[in-house]
């Protein structure tokens, strides 16, 4: 099958050290689809030189840099909107170009904003939802960018939510059919599947848990920390480290920090 995977997003692609979330769930993914024999092409926003076209070749895959136009606000859901906007333009002139892929695939909110879909198989990954940034993380959020993500959706074929919180969010907030998502957890690998064992440390049995989360109420520490409380009121030592800072675009979280600490 021929697959068409598309990326919009500030942080550039990186095939060979990915460091953000998204990235690497899409490099994972590609590669998955690779070593499948499937045909690859990935279209993403030429970051080194934003008004150019450009494209090269990673392992036989085909990568397009598509132009697209910087925006000036600082606002970043507006930044994001309009760069999306301006990048899906160039992803629809190239779909134009090139309309025999079976499957499209695009990642990030902002990746498909007014994407023409041409009786082509789409499936998108939001990865964070518009209203998940607006209400976890406190960003202004126009309503336009709202109607905008949900025409994403009505036209999309599958949704891939990453959690059963992002889930509830698409079908709550947006109203989509619940048989059109499906939920696929990131970071999830067979060596969590095991049976936790706890240590012995100073003869005394204790489990000793770690999380790797930005810390935002998205990702639900205070409910982890909850959990651990109440093991601990039941005579099961739990010790929790927590492996997290500030989401990438600098918005800070001192109050749920806050929060945290007074558990």
């Amino acid at each position: 099958m021929k697959f068409c995977i598309i990326k919009s997003k500030r942080v550039p692609l990186d095939f060979a050290t990915p460091e953000d979330g998204s990235t690497i769930n899409f490099v994972k993914l590609v590669k998955n689809l690779k070593q499948d024999n499937h045909e690859i092409t990935v279209l993403t926003r030429n970051e080194q030189k934003a008004n150019s076209y450009s494209e090269c070749k990673v392992d036989n895959m085909e990568i397009i840099y598509l132009p697209f136009r910087q925006a000036t606000t600082k606002e970043i859901m507006e930044r994001d909107f309009e760069e999306g906007q301006s990048f899906t333009m160039s992803v629809n002139k190239y779909l134009s170009e090139n309309n025999n892929f079976d499957v499209v695939h695009t990642h990030h909110w902002s990746s498909a904003i007014n994407l023409k879909n041409r009786s082509i198989k789409f499936v998108h990954t939001p990865h964070l939802l518009a209203y998940a940034k607006m209400k976890y993380f406190g960003y202004k959020c126009p309503q336009r960018i709202i109607e905008a993500e949900k025409q994403t959706l009505d036209n999309c074929d599958k949704i891939i939510a990453l959690s059963c919180r992002e889930k509830n969010d698409i079908l709550t907030q947006y109203n989509v059919e619940s048989k059109k998502i499906i939920v696929i957890h990131n970071g999830i690998n067979d060596c969590f599947r095991k049976t936790a064992k706890p240590k012995t440390i100073n003869q005394v049995s204790v489990f000793k848990l770690a999380t790797v989360a930005i810390i935002n109420k998205q990702a639900g520490l205070d409910t982890l920390i909850k959990a651990v409380s109440f093991l601990k009121r039941k005579g099961i030592i739990v010790n929790l480290t927590i492996i997290g800072g500030e989401y990438s675009d600098g918005v800070r979280s001192e109050e749920h920090t806050s929060e945290l600490q007074s558990h």
